[in-house]
């Protein structure tokens, strides 16, 4: 049987597993880095090995496995051109036997096939090199989105299209091979984190490629350009090193902290005694420069400056325009030249120089590395933002309402970074009224068309209340599309109550590459931002308690009610509770901003007071209950349910959740208290009826009240003595003077004929003592009653009275001329 697996098979799995017939000699299709031999280790299993060209399977070594007797595994290493380093090739047949399973382990389990895989290399240098001296080439393992592969580990074949050249290490940890003629082997050492800085140098004037190779993968020809060597050229110098030119800050010359650096333009040429560098211009000379735009790929028309002449920007990979600027590279002794380089916009940039020879008319060029010129900061505001400092400040917006925020990245300025950090003055600690003012720095245009987006994201930090909750931002936080340097997100929100501050900050923390620390410099707040308020209240609970019995309300009785209200935030934040609405954050004033009506009349209650039982401090914050009193003064009329609605609120937030809001009713009757005819002997106690009674209908009219309960009669009192009956000589059966009645007997009166206060199903139970023998007459008994029981019983006078009942003592004699009378009693 034929069992074969690609190369890109094995490279994406441990290892690959055939069942084969040991009797049968069995090809089998294997990764290595190339090679057409294995070491002697394997050759006791191996009969065949078929060369990969002939076999056409790509950059698999194709071996023919013959049978054997007995089990167990055979590791070896691919020959590869390089010395004995690690296994990369194992056979496991350890079952043996017909039909048993052979295991082909991919190289990189064996320890050696190079760490986490790649998707290809990326081969990175300044575009020119001097025959004299070695030319810096950057390999970067990549994975396929080009970030870099910081686990690889394998190693790398190297070679050059013209192959001439001879390798060298700058930076790199790992082993480097050079085999001449552009040839070599670098094995990647975990501590490179998958980039290596090689030196080439190549003494032939020619335009040559760098190939770099690890069994399957190879260099991406997006990221692999020509470098071209000639006799003479310019090296850009940072602190005397070739090609370091650090990271700088848009808008900061390049010799002012933080990250100053001294600046060179080197001019060198290849001695034609020695083949050694030695300066190629002496003194003042005029050189063109040129700037050109990596990433973003295209610039904005502001213009690099070296040492006050401003040189033209240029678009990545476009024919360069250069314009001419003086530089003093003193005598032969000194190859160099210094100068100061601002650039007023960011991005990712690589800096050229050329000079015309003579009298060859050949040009002398150079390039400096690749470097990020990344924003000093970032100005950050929000749109009506009244920036309130304290609870006592305007309202902004409500809480879970969207809001819009902008962003503009600015470029530095001295007097925003004193300390000369590269920060912006205070804009790194938790004070939101310290910071250095951003509104008038210069935008960096090129902000936001980097080949990648580099999204900024915002978050916010609560300033007030002191110790509140803090639900961070929601909504639109994080800003992708930027005009000339600026972004605008008009959906981010904040869901609760308080005054907060807007931090603004690199979305992915790696700003082109730049790394975590150097991003985190780039940062940008608002100030206070706030105050947020409410988006509306609900009433999430409440009742109405009946002023009697709780059954039944008088007509302009009080009657009470408790009501839980809520402050909350908008729809999109779900309508949550606000846990800061609380101290100097709260603006309703219960007694005054809540609107009831009467459903009956849908007019306001004639009198309503609401008072905090728990206010929005206590308890669960954000939330108060409140006690409710209403009085309505029905006039004479049937029967009828008073329902209280909340129908809306006057403060500053104006929204009630499901107006009107239903808070309870209670049945309401117009009734009063009355007194009814008595009339008796001196010498027993008189029962005068006294009790409340409300309006039935027009028909009907009064009836007493047998649901009744709770009513008073207030203090009695005597008046109007007339006949033989005088004021002391009757009193109100009592419990003893002066009782509940204010008119009580010295004695209590009998068990049954006390006065009851409050009544018993709508009676007072009034009996008076009777005066005894000789004192018949009259008098008027006045009851003090509550205001919801007395009735206008004197007509002829506005207003409404206490009611009075009459009582006569003595036997009625009656008219002289009436024969017969009948009283019902």
């Amino acid at each position: 049987p034929i069992f074969s697996s690609t190369a890109s098979d094995i490279s994406d799995r441990t290892e690959t597993t055939a069942s084969v017939d040991w009797a049968i000699p069995t090809w089998v299709a294997v990764s290595d880095e190339g090679a057409a031999q294995l070491s002697a280790d394997l050759s006791p299993i191996v009969q065949e090995i078929v060369d990969r060209t002939l076999w056409s399977s790509g950059n698999s070594l194709v071996i023919m496995i013959k049978a054997w007797s007995g089990s167990g595994k055979r590791t070896a290493e691919a020959y590869d051109g390089e010395a004995a380093n690690a296994a990369e090739l194992q056979v496991d047949y350890s079952t043996g036997g017909v039909g048993s399973p052979v295991t082909i382990v991919d190289p990189t389990a064996c320890g050696g096939g190079g760490g986490s895989p790649v998707n290809h290399f990326a081969i990175s240098h300044d575009g020119t090199g001097i025959n004299c001296q070695a030319e810096n080439i950057t390999i970067t393992a990549h994975n396929s989105g080009h970030s870099v592969n910081t686990g690889f580990n394998g190693t790398i074949q190297l070679s050059t299209t013209t192959s001439h050249g001879d390798w060298s290490v700058v930076s790199g940890a790992g082993t480097l091979i050079n085999n001449g003629r552009g040839a070599g082997h670098y094995a990647m050492h975990a501590s490179d984190s998958g980039v290596v800085v090689l030196g080439l140098r190549d003494t032939f004037v020619e335009t040559t490629n760098v190939d770099a190779d690890h069994a399957i993968w190879t260099e991406d020809a997006s990221e692999d350009a020509d470098i071209a060597f000639a006799r003479s050229g310019f090296n850009f110098l940072a602190d005397s090193a070739k090609n370091t030119i650090g990271l700088q800050i848009g808008g900061k010359p390049s010799n002012v902290a933080p990250g100053a650096q001294t600046l060179e333009l080197q001019a060198v040429k290849t001695s034609d005694d020695t083949g050694a560098c030695e300066a190629a211009l002496v003194g003042a000379t005029n050189v063109e420069f040129a700037f050109e735009c990596k990433n973003p790929s295209s610039c904005s028309t502001r213009q690099v400056d070296i040492s006050g002449t401003y040189i033209p920007e240029n678009g990545d990979g476009t024919n360069l325009i250069y314009s001419a600027a003086s530089m003093d590279f003193g005598n032969s002794s000194d190859s160099t030249a210094t100068f100061t380089m601002t650039y007023p916009d960011v991005g990712e940039i690589q800096l050229h120089a050329r000079y015309r020879m003579s009298p060859s008319a050949e040009w002398m060029l150079g390039g400096s590395n690749s470097f990020v010129v990344r924003p000093f900061a970032f100005n950050v505001s929000a749109t009506g933002n009244p920036a309130a400092a304290s609870p006592a400040g305007l309202a902004f917006t409500s809480a879970g309402t969207d809001f819009s925020a902008n962003v503009s990245a600015v470029l530095w300025d001295g007097f925003d970074d004193t300390d000369n950090d590269g920060i912006a003055d205070d804009h790194g600690d938790i004070n939101p009224g310290n910071n250095a003012n951003l509104s008038d720095n210069v935008v960096a245009f090129n902000y936001g068309y980097e080949t990648s987006v580099e999204q900024v994201s915002l978050t916010a930090l609560l300033d007030q209340p002191a110790g509140g909750a803090n639900p961070g931002l929601s909504g639109g936080t994080s800003i992708s599309i930027f005009n000339s340097g600026s972004g605008t997100t008009n959906s981010v929100r904040y869901d609760e109550v308080g005054i907060i501050e807007i931090s603004a900050k690199i979305g992915d923390g790696n700003y082109l590459g730049i790394g975590i620390t150097a991003t985190n410099d780039i940062l940008g707040k608002s100030g206070y931002v706030g105050r947020f308020n409410p988006a509306q209240y609900a009433v999430t609970s409440s009742s109405i308690i009946p002023a009697c019995s709780a059954t039944f309300t008088y007509a302009r009785q009080p009657f009470t009610g408790t009501m839980t209200i809520e402050a909350q935030a908008g729809a999109a934040a779900g309508n949550v509770q606000l846990a800061n609405y609380r101290a100097g954050f709260v603006t309703l004033d219960p007694a005054t901003e809540l609107v009831f009506i009467n459903d009956q009349t849908t007019a306001a209650y004639d009198a309503k007071t609401v008072t905090y039982n728990q206010n929005f401090d206590s308890g669960t914050t954000g939330e108060a209950v409140l006690a409710l009193q209403f009085r309505w003064d029905m006039p004479e009329q049937v029967p009828t349910s008073s329902t209280v609605q909340n129908t809306e609120v006057t403060d500053e937030v104006t929204t009630l959740a499901a107006a009107p809001v239903g808070i309870g009713s209670s049945p309401t009757r117009f009734g009063r208290a009355a007194f009814g005819g008595a009339v008796g002997s001196e010498l027993i106690n008189l029962g005068v009826p006294f009790h409340t009674e409300y309006y039935v209908d027009a028909s009907t009219g009064y009836v007493t009240n047998v649901n009744d309960f709770c009513s008073t009669g207030g203090s009695l009192s005597f008046s109007n003595f007339a006949g033989n009956l005088g004021a002391g000589e009757t009193c109100v059966e009592d419990s003893g003077s002066p009782g509940i009645s204010g008119a009580g007997c010295v004695a209590a009166g009998p068990v049954t004929q006390r006065y009851d206060d409050p009544l018993i199903a709508g009676q007072f139970n009034l009996f008076l003592d009777a005066p005894g023998a000789g004192n018949d007459g009259s008098g008027t008994v006045d009851a003090n009653v509550p205001d919801w029981l007395e009735f206008d019983w004197d007509t002829g006078v506005p207003g409404i009275e206490d009611p009075t009942g009459r009582f006569p003592f003595g036997i009625y004699g009656g008219d002289k001329n009436q024969v017969y009378r009948r009283e019902l009693y």
